[in-house]
């Protein structure tokens, strides 16, 4: 298999050399011990005991479903007394949740209420002429 002159260009991992002269790998960077950042965290032991009795000292206490269930409770009666600040409720809830139905339906509704009036017109003009029509038929026949 014979390569080309051009597949260095393709290979990102092979660095190119330039003409008369041979390429050089990467430098890497060496890490310094300022650069590092200090670990001061603790040991805690959370499942495990440690046989040695200077390690149960790191161990965490048990947590029952007693302890969760009230941290739960506390939570709860924290929200409840929360939602009892009417003004903060207020603040959140929008004060008219269909809005963005009123403007979708605003356009149609105006073209309705148009044919709505002419329809209505129509209707009394039918009624006027009705009764004229009636009062001529009774005056025809006195």
């Amino acid at each position: 298999l014979k390569l080309g002159p051009g597949w260095r260009a393709l290979t990102p991992s092979v660095p190119m050399a330039i003409e008369g002269q041979a390429a050089e790998p990467p430098k890497k960077k060496a890490k310094k011990a300022k650069d590092l950042p200090k670990d001061d965290r603790q040991i805690h032991f959370r499942n495990y005991i440690p046989r040695t009795p200077d390690l149960r000292d790191f161990c965490l206490p048990r947590i029952t479903s007693a302890d969760i269930e009230a941290e739960i409770d506390k939570e709860i009666q924290e929200a409840i007394a929360a939602a009892e600040d009417t003004d903060a409720v207020l603040a959140i809830a929008p004060r008219k949740p269909n809005w963005d139905l009123k403007r979708d339906v605003e356009r149609k509704m105006h073209t309705l209420a148009a044919r709505t009036d002419r329809a209505v017109v129509q209707l009394i003009r039918q009624r006027i002429k009705k009764d004229e029509g009636g009062e001529a038929n009774l005056e025809d026949k006195k």
